[in-house]
């Protein structure tokens, strides 16, 4: 063979396996998806956690209540517990902190299904004070900005306004039904926003007397949120409808139809207000366009969306819980899934961000609450791929 005949030879075998490679690269990226997130740590408890994880103010504590009846505070960095709070029922009400949770006067606020809501001392757990209802504490408590006045529903059917100082009673509104579903504040602190049974609220902050009412066609389940503008307040109804209502006086602005009995927890609006997130017990998390209630996208799990979706601050990822198992990051612009990370049971429990939104913090039904890398999104093989 001529040097010539060799060389060529050589050059049409490296054309050959150049292409095949190239071949085998097509191959490999079609077989690549998601990559499940980064498990930072597990916390387990007693009993199932349905409560929604809150965080510190300094970001160096998580707390979460479960049904063991027991609020726990849980080092954010190692997953190890703190100290724990003993009720006398089971906590399925998520925490609120007070700004100053992060010191020694700090107060992490919750319910418990025993009838009361608890202040607790941030720093070591032990008790400041309890007020006590006539029904099951499972709303989330509501914090005033200048941290003098607490908020709460109780299933005795009462709305309650408690003074953060000694947990004396300010005032009550009398919803007469039992009120489930957590409650938002205007950022002027005038008024309290809640649902109960065939309503959505809006109660005067200052005196409890009730500024306007909404009329849905079924239990209004959901918490309601406010958008960035306060002019509209969003919640859902298990006439399975979400409804856009003008903060001011209550007129109904538009209304989505879902195929869900029920609409999940406290819908997520956007940064400026374009664009409202809702799960739904109809297994989809929605993208509604905020201006006229129409669909932009859908993303469709495996099981009942009902937690309150968490969007990220740079607006590009809402995180959500199903009853599938799994904590989903969807990308926020098209509705496509970043990534899931499976848990051992439901997933009833919100996320919540880190505030360098590093991580994810959400509770399961298997008991444990659980950190994750919000980051992790390398494509990886899918398993049982061949190369």
């Amino acid at each position: 063979m001529t040097p010539d005949a060799a060389r060529s030879g050589v050059l049409g075998l490296g054309l050959h396996v150049a292409l095949g490679l190239c071949s085998l690269c097509g191959r490999r990226a079609a077989a690549f998806g998601p990559r499940p997130p980064n498990e930072r740590w597990k916390f387990t408890t007693g009993g199932f956690v349905e409560s929604s994880p809150a965080m510190s103010a300094d970001q160096s504590t998580v707390y979460v209540g479960s049904s063991d009846n027991n609020l726990y505070a849980v080092d954010a960095a190692s997953g190890t517990q703190r100290w724990k709070f003993a009720t006398a029922q089971g906590v399925v009400s998520s925490p609120a902190v007070s700004a100053d949770s992060g010191t020694l006067t700090g107060t992490v606020y919750v319910g418990s299904s025993d009838n009361n809501l608890y202040a607790v001392n941030a720093a070591d757990g032990t008790e400041r004070w309890r007020f006590t209802t006539g029904g099951a504490v499972p709303c989330t408590p509501a914090v005033s900005a200048d941290q003098q006045t607490v908020y709460v529903g109780s299933d005795d059917g009462n709305l309650y306004a408690v003074d953060a100082a000694d947990g004396t009673e300010r005032w009550h509104f009398a919803t007469g039904l039992s009120m489930q579903p957590s409650l938002a504040l205007s950022a002027d602190q005038r008024t309290v926003y809640v649902g109960s049974h065939f309503y959505l609220c809006a109660i005067n902050a200052a005196d409890g007397t009730e500024r306007w009412t909404l009329t849905t066609g079924g239990f209004v389940a959901s918490s309601p949120a406010l958008s960035a503008d306060q002019q509209t307040v969003y919640a859902g109804s298990h006439d399975k409808n979400l409804y856009a209502a003008n903060a001011a006086d209550g007129t109904e602005r538009w209304r989505f139809t879902t195929a869900g009995e029920g609409e999940g927890g406290r819908p997520a609006v956007s940064e400026d207000s374009a664009t409202v997130y809702v799960g739904s017990d109809d297994k989809n998390l929605y993208a509604i366009n905020a201006a006229n209630g129409t669909e932009r996208w859908r993303f469709t799990a495996g099981d009942a969306v009902v937690t309150s979706p968490a969007l990220s601050t740079d607006q590009k990822t809402v995180y959500i819980g199903s009853q599938d198992y799994n904590l989903y990051a969807i990308n926020a612009a098209d509705g496509t899934e970043r990534w899931k990370f499976a848990t051992g049971g439901p997933v009833i429990s919100s996320p919540a961000l880190s505030a360098d939104q590093s991580t994810v913090y959400v509770g399961s039904y298997d008991g444990s609450l659980y950190a994750i890398d919000a980051a992790d999104s390398t494509p990886r093989a899918r398993p049982g791929t061949v190369f």
